[in-house]
């Protein structure tokens, strides 16, 4: 993919972070990026939780997620736990993941205006079963709700964040 992208430089890529992929862990991207300086990345990090089994709260977590982060073109904002990828309502279910996740998600929307992007891209990826833990989760309002939700998060975090603009 990167040879293509070399090839093509006016077309941009960038590779998911997913369990069950190369960059499937913390640990793994890190090496990854250092080794390919223009390798992207789209933000998936609920699946990081699963693989992990742990919060990667840690202040070592947050400085190799800030390396990893500097590389980010594309947020998949879904909030997952420990346990799971995906939780039933961010907010009820996993309130400290869900704060954990928007730290993240607004580290990266940082790190993209230092770098002067003026366009960022998230998607609210929440999907059925198997990601899903159980059917009674109303896929289409879950996901349209976060959407929202995140259209509030980032314009509170432009208010609040003019200063990067300038």
């Amino acid at each position: 993919a990167l040879i293509l992208q070399a090839k093509y430089p006016n077309v941009s890529s960038s590779h998911e972070t997913h369990r069950g992929r190369s960059l499937f862990n913390p640990s793994i991207t890190l090496h990854l990026i250092s080794r390919f300086p223009n390798l992207r990345l789209t933000a998936d990090f609920s699946h990081w939780l699963v693989v992990c089994e742990r919060l990667l709260d840690h202040p070592s977590d947050m400085e190799r997620m800030r390396k990893i982060i500097s590389r980010v073109d594309h947020i998949h904002a879904r909030v997952g736990t420990v346990q799971h990828a995906q939780v039933t309502d961010p907010l009820i279910d996993a309130p400290k993941e869900t704060q954990l996740m928007q730290n993240w998600w607004q580290m990266i929307w940082t790190e993209q205006s230092k770098q002067g992007k003026t366009i960022t891209t998230l998607t609210p990826e929440y999907g059925p079963i198997p990601y899903a833990i159980s059917n009674d989760v109303d896929v289409w309002k879950l996901t349209n709700r976060e959407m929202e939700r995140q259209r509030k998060n980032y314009q509170e975090w432009i208010n609040q964040n003019q200063d990067l603009k300038n």
